[in-house]
């Protein structure tokens, strides 16, 4: 944490209303980057418009700072500080340059506090990326076994088809991640469902030799890879 930085919120030569919107929004970004969360709030309660400066978009990502805030290490700080922001009027499904809310970031880091608090708060839980993936599938991927479970009790599309007709189960199923596979079968997800190419997340698993997620799913009735019907003895013989 650089001593100018510090110097400068300190002696109050910056503060919201002063100078341009980079400059404030920069500001603001950097105090919670820092987890400076205290400072943060109290340099956002003295802005003329609170509700302006929290919607202020990185002109690059376009991304406003609740995204900053989804990427706090510390989940109870990450928290904390989107309350914060939420209350002074922070738009909690604003889309980023990529089609992503607050919530895919919440997703991806497992922070299951702060996905429920997002939900509570408006957040779209199906919204679709660029992609057309949803915040499911990226916790999904990530293994976050709780945040998968947040969001599903709350309504979350188990076997919602992505752009290239994959659900989250694909995803699961090529990392490895066992646990979270039966998760998304216990919730109804389709273990026979077929991609664009008629892959399905059996052959997904199979590929990256996950044979634990392999025998999983062909205990809970998969039997089809991209080239069609196959049995359990046919996918645990040894590769010659």
């Amino acid at each position: 944490m650089s001593q100018g930085t510090n110097a400068n919120f300190n002696s109050g030569l910056i503060n919201p209303g002063e100078g341009s919107e980079d400059s404030q929004r920069s500001a603001m970004f950097t105090l919670i980057k820092e987890e400076r969360i205290e400072e943060a709030i109290a340099f956002i309660g003295r802005a003329h418009d609170a509700s302006k400066l929290v919607n202020l978009v990185n002109p690059d990502d376009k991304r406003t700072v609740l995204f900053i805030a989804a990427q706090v290490k510390s989940f109870q700080k990450a928290v904390e500080i989107s309350k914060s922001l939420l209350d002074f009027g922070a738009y909690v499904n604003h889309c980023d340059g990529y089609g992503q809310t607050a919530l895919f970031f919440a997703a991806a880091e497992g922070n299951t506090d702060l996905i429920r608090l997002l939900i509570e708060r408006g957040a779209r839980l199906n919204e679709e990326d660029g992609f057309k993936q949803t915040a499911l599938f990226y916790a999904a991927r990530e293994g976050h076994l709780s945040a998968v479970k947040e969001m599903i009790s709350k309504g979350a599309e188990v076997d919602h088809l992505d752009q290239i007709k994959e659900t989250p189960l694909f995803y699961a199923a090529s990392k490895g991640q066992k646990d979270m596979c039966q998760l998304l079968v216990e919730n109804g997800a389709n273990v026979n469902a077929v991609d664009d190419k008629k892959q399905t997340a059996m052959f997904f698993a199979l590929k990256s030799n996950h044979i634990a997620v392999v025998d999983y799913l062909v205990s809970v009735g998969a039997i089809k890879t991209k080239d069609g019907r196959i049995t359990r003895v046919e996918l645990l013989k040894p590769k010659s």
